[in-house]
């Protein structure tokens, strides 16, 4: 049952993954309502009969104030728990356990089980828009995207 694969979440993490999105639709989603959620299947080398082949992740992203980057934050989440992410805080408790502030990425810790450890991120200091947020957190994070955008198919509903 996929409730016990988080012992497969470093795999998981280090691995490659794919979003049937573009960055282009999930700025559109972020303009629209600050917020987005995409569910997909994430497929793994089978260990066991018994573990499935593909399990349900979800990519929260939150960007509430589409002009102030240190409001945006993103995760990557299994079975509702954040197994990695980026947000900023003003003050939080680094890995090594001292006074830090800015941009981190949450690590996962096998031992508890959860990503409530905090590293800090200098890669993503300069960033000034939602759609540089995204391609510099999402290739951290190795999720790719479409190459291609669909356009925005909903303007067409009901016509």
């Amino acid at each position: 049952m996929q409730q016990f694969l988080f012992h497969r979440v470093p795999e998981i993490i280090s691995s490659d993954k794919y979003i049937d999105s573009h960055i282009n639709k999930l700025v559109r989603a972020l303009r629209d309502k600050n917020r987005y959620e995409f569910k997909f299947d994430h497929y793994l080398a089978q260990t066991s009969d018994e573990e499935p082949d593909s399990i349900l992740l979800r990519l929260n992203i939150a960007c509430p104030i589409s002009d102030l980057p240190e409001s945006w934050k993103i995760s990557l989440k299994l079975h509702n728990e954040r197994i990695d992410g980026f947000d900023f805080l003003h003050s939080y408790r680094d890995e090594n356990g001292n006074q830090a502030s800015g941009w981190h990425r949450h690590i996962w810790d096998p031992n508890v089980q959860n990503a409530d450890r905090h590293s800090e991120l200098r890669d993503v200091i300069d960033i000034k828009t939602i759609d540089q947020f995204l391609v510099r957190t999402l290739s951290i994070m190795k999720i790719k995207y479409n190459a291609v955008d669909d356009g925005n198919f909903e303007l067409f509903q009901g016509t």
